[in-house]
């Protein structure tokens, strides 16, 4: 069972068309009674009717939890976000966010670069005036493998574009040169980027991770972008500027847009007064939107659709009526939740249940039992920011978030670490600490250094080691490094190069790590063959305590969760440990072990190290349990 299904219902009822014709005719349309994950629904259909979608939410956060929806139900078009740069007009103080610039800058980039395209952002977003799309072809550099370039003229490129010079790149923003060597941190991608120059040929291209300078990747082409929203001396213009009158505006009532609009630039007037400054500082008017900007943007647009009920304004007088319902509040109550889905069922609606992972789904399926005439339902793995009814399609989509009022979040891409010594760690680190490389041991970090090497200069890291002896370690084999930690206070032995110590040493300790594992085979071995109490498996209450968990369960918890409750199900003693550090949901892993011990009729000691932490636990052990007899005392 995929989302296929509750498309194919709406569709079915001919209303995603029926829309879509009336904005033919119209040219402007106002929707209204339209909520929830319907709205994502119908503009995945119209952006597949429509050449260009523009979406204007009313907050950052909407358009990033439509985004969600949209890349859940669309299939084959991408979705473009083009957030909020968060920054306050006029604070110099306040730190920029590279990640939103990068992906703002790359935004902008596949926007100018696709005919096709369904765009979402935010009234939050594009308050800030922009490089116009002309400016984009200029400031961009393209490089390719086997191009004639000088390097000098890419440095001067870069800091014109309001790259910084630096030591290490460590984010976007950044470039570094070390002989023919050039690393860039463009905004745009994941990684930064490495060119290395046989004189003035463009030898490799490759992505590295900066943390460990390990290679991601080889290239044959790279495009270096910089911050396309805050480009240096270039006459900036509205982000609508990027989209054509053959662009389908989509956006809430627009007198409340005007609205937020008009507020965002009159703090802006206000900030810029309040600088003493004045005259170094950009005016409002040429770095930020202003309500009659806004307008006179709007005004090309042929065709408008307008979603929300605060009222007809006299700007969209043509509106349609969709009778949506919200999902009904259930509270966690599952009671509530079967006689809502045999009451759609006799009404001959489909209940659907977007489960945001399969472990929601297996509980689902424990907790409402089997389907029959009057109890149908559907289950689905699929994450949607809110539910709907939408009777006409006889359709009813539930998300399980809302079912039990937990905070759902859009999901995010996480980063890769390599391993080794990470750039930041070497930036902290003093002359004469200690580091360990992989294949010659214990020595002190003196510092970098550049060297020639086939009449090309490099930097390097210096390491000295016994009897003054040096080594020079280059920065792509940072991986190969590691932070000396030891006993504190006691300083190790240096590795004498060449001696042999070191590979003896490894040795010595490989063959005590065996030792320790095999003890340690022997001893579970011992412990394989005794019996300890197995706990029964998970039942109805606490697959019901579990789902109402009011955060989504991180991979590494969920993974832990499990691992405990199979331990405890086991016939043999139970020796586990969880490691996490403050905030990275231990305590949920302890309430349902302890829940699944009580359940087995057990009692439960929980021990912690202060007073303060073992009330802090008792609460949340209290509000977790409170809808079950359980008795907790502090």
């Amino acid at each position: 069972m995929s989302i296929s299904f509750i498309k194919e219902q709406l569709q079915k009822s001919g209303i995603f068309k029926q829309i879509h014709d009336l904005i033919d005719d119209n040219n402007s349309l106002s929707l209204k009674k339209s909520i929830g994950a319907l709205n994502s629904f119908l503009l995945a259909d119209l952006s597949l009717r429509q050449p260009t979608v523009l979406v204007i939410s009313e907050t950052d956060e909407g358009a990033r939890f439509l985004k969600s929806d949209l890349d859940v139900i669309i299939e084959d078009k991408p979705v473009i976000l083009f957030p909020s740069s968060n920054k306050k007009p006029y604070d110099r103080q306040q730190l920029k966010d590279t990640s939103l610039l990068v992906q703002r800058s790359e935004a902008l980039q596949v926007i100018n670069d696709h005919e096709h395209k369904l765009v979402v952002t935010s009234v939050e977003a594009i308050n800030e005036k922009i490089a116009p799309p002309s400016a984009l072809n200029e400031v961009s550099m393209l490089i390719k493998k086997g191009d004639e370039i000088e390097l000098e003229k890419i440095k001067k490129e870069l800091v014109d574009q309001g790259y910084d010079p630096v030591k290490f790149v460590d984010e976007p923003g950044e470039f570094a040169v070390r002989g023919g060597i050039l690393d860039v941190f463009p905004y745009s991608g994941e990684y930064p980027l490495r060119f290395e120059f046989f004189g003035d040929e463009v030898d490799t291209i490759r992505e590295f991770d900066a943390d460990s300078q390990r290679s991601i990747a080889f290239l044959n082409e790279a495009r270096i972008i910089p911050d396309l929203s805050n480009l240096p001396e270039r006459e900036k213009s509205s982000f609508l500027s990027y989209f054509d009158e053959k662009t389908l505006l989509v956006t809430s009532d627009q007198d409340v847009v005007l609205s937020k609009i008009n507020e965002f630039y009159q703090k802006a007037e206000q900030s810029f007064l309040e600088h003493d400054d004045q005259d170094n500082l950009t005016p409002p008017d040429q770095q930020y939107i202003s309500e009659h900007d806004f307008q006179k943007e709007l005004s090309k647009f042929k065709r408008k659709l307008f979603i929300g009920d605060i009222g007809i304004s006299e700007h969209n007088k043509n509106t349609y009526t969709l009778e949506t319902k919200p999902q009904p509040d259930f509270h966690g109550n599952f009671k509530l939740l079967r006689e809502n889905i045999t009451k759609n069922s006799k009404a001959g609606i489909s209940t659907v249940i977007l489960c945001d992972n399969e472990g929601q789904r297996e509980r689902f399926d424990e907790l409402l039992g089997e389907a029959s005439q009057d109890f149908k339902y559907r289950l689905v793995v699929e994450s949607l920011h809110e539910g709907f009814i939408y009777e006409p399609a006889k359709i009813a989509a539930y998300t399980d978030h809302q079912i039990f009022n937990r905070y759902h979040r859009p999901k995010t891409k996480r980063r890769r670490f390599h391993g080794g010594i990470s750039f930041k760690e070497l930036k902290d680190l003093n002359r004469g600490d200690f580091v360990v490389h992989v294949d010659y041991g214990i020595g002190k970090f003196m510092g970098f250094k550049k060297i020639n090497v086939k009449n090309t200069e490099q930097e390097v890291v210096v390491l000295q080691y016994k009897d003054d002896s040096t080594l020079y370690v280059n920065v792509t084999s940072l991986h190969k490094l590691q932070k000396y930690s030891g006993k504190e206070g006691t300083a190790p032995r240096i590795t004498k190069l060449g001696s042999g110590a070191w590979a003896r040493k490894k040795a010595q300790t490989k063959k005590k790590v065996k030792d320790i594992a095999r003890e340690l085979i022997r001893l579970y071995a011992k412990r394989k063959a005794e019996t300890a109490h197995s706990f029964s498996p998970d039942n109805e209450w606490q697959i019901e305590l579990e789902a109402n968990f009011e955060f989504e369960e991180t991979p590494d918890q969920h993974d832990a969760i499990v691992a405990v409750k199979e331990d405890m199900e086991s016939k043999h003693p139970m020796d586990r440990l969880v490691c996490g550090d403050v905030g990275f949901g231990k305590t949920e892993v302890a309430v349902r072990a302890a829940f699944k011990a009580v359940l087995d009729h057990k009692q439960v000691a929980l021990l912690v190290p202060t007073t303060i932490l073992a009330e802090q636990h008792a609460k949340t052990f209290i509000n977790r349990m409170k809808q079950f007899p359980v008795k907790i005392e502090a």
